[in-house]
């Protein structure tokens, strides 16, 4: 008989335990796997009587190993590690039946228990793999697609936003050099006011007039491009840097292939794609993305991509393209 039960046992380290158990039944330490996983995720299968030894062993509800051993080169389980105990079975079928009135029922039942724990062992496979919903027309191809293109998407998003901060914080050094010069005009007027006489009124003036122009200058460089120390920004600046590299969907345009693009932002495209045949995305000439159909129907795509100012995006389909938009960046105006 073999009950219900996980065909696996993973455990999070405490820094004292050594004795850990598996709930299911094992003939042999060839149907056990034992891994470590560290702080960083890097997984690796540990060796019987090296690393660990199995206490107690063919017992109907399982047994317990004890871990590390002597001549393990891994310590105690730590608090950020994970140990985990799997049941592994070959595949196969050894039992030969020939015909008999005397069947052996111990021998039966042995092979029930065998085909019983694999299907545990698959259960649970199948429980940790990629997935999709049985009335869905996607494949689990086409989740991992979409997966990977989000990321790609995501990367452009935070690169442009890392650029944008670097020109907040050129912008504010620009302008931190603007005041440091007006403040030394300043002085020096001032210097020049206490020492002048009427003789230097004129050239007073023009200190004067140097004075208002620089200030002018510094005032726009502030007021147009974010003159201010990133370095000591409040939470709510951080989030408004952040802000103005996402599309702005309220200033969403129709964008027309061939054309170049007014600002800063993303393309949104429906490409529909004949049947066996491909579709190619390009930015200033460069092929970007790729698409394709499977069977023997059109598929349709809707890549979101980001642009600069003046690019030109295009693409090469059979089919048509249903509908394209231009985002602007928050940030862009």
């Amino acid at each position: 008989m073999i009950p219900e039960v996980n065909p696996y046992n993973n455990y999070r380290g405490d820094g004292v335990a050594t004795l850990f158990d598996y709930n299911f039944f094992i003939q042999n330490g060839s149907q056990l796997i034992v891994e470590h996983i560290d702080e960083n995720d890097i997984v690796t299968r540990l060796e019987e009587n090296i690393d660990y030894e199995i206490v107690v062993i063919e017992e109907e509800f399982g047994g317990y190993i004890k871990f590390p051993i002597k001549d393990s080169k891994f310590g105690i389980l730590q608090e950020n590690e994970t140990l985990s105990l799997q049941l592994t079975l070959p595949f196969e079928q050894i039992s030969e039946y020939g015909q008999s009135s005397l069947l052996d029922l111990n021998s039966i039942e042995f092979s029930l228990d065998y085909l019983t724990r694999l299907c545990q062992i698959l259960k649970r496979q199948i429980e940790r793999s990629v997935r999709v919903s049985e009335g869905s027309e996607a494949t689990p191809e086409q989740l991992l697609e979409t997966i990977n293109n989000n990321a790609i998407v995501s990367t452009n998003v935070a690169a442009l936003a890392s650029q944008k901060a670097n020109e907040a914080m050129e912008s504010a050094n620009i302008a931190s050099g603007k005041v440091e010069e007006l403040q030394n005009v300043y002085n020096n007027a001032k210097k020049d006011i206490e020492q002048s006489s009427a003789e230097n009124i004129e050239e007073l003036n023009k200190i004067k007039e140097e004075a208002a122009n620089l200030l002018e200058e510094a005032s726009d460089i502030v007021v147009s491009r974010l003159a201010i120390d990133v370095s000591n920004a409040t939470s709510e600046t951080k989030e408004n840097i952040i802000s103005w590299s996402l599309p702005d969907y309220s200033a969403i345009t129709t964008y027309t292939f061939g054309t170049a693009v007014p600002s800063d932002g993303y393309v949104c495209a429906q490409v529909k794609v004949a049947a066996g045949t491909t579709a190619t995305i390009t930015i200033d000439g460069v092929n970007t993305f790729l698409f394709g159909s499977r069977g023997t129907s059109p598929w349709t795509h809707s890549p979101l991509f980001p642009v600069c100012k003046g690019q030109v995006v295009d693409c090469n389909n059979t089919q048509g393209i249903d509908s394209s938009y231009f985002m602007p960046l928050k940030g862009a105006n």
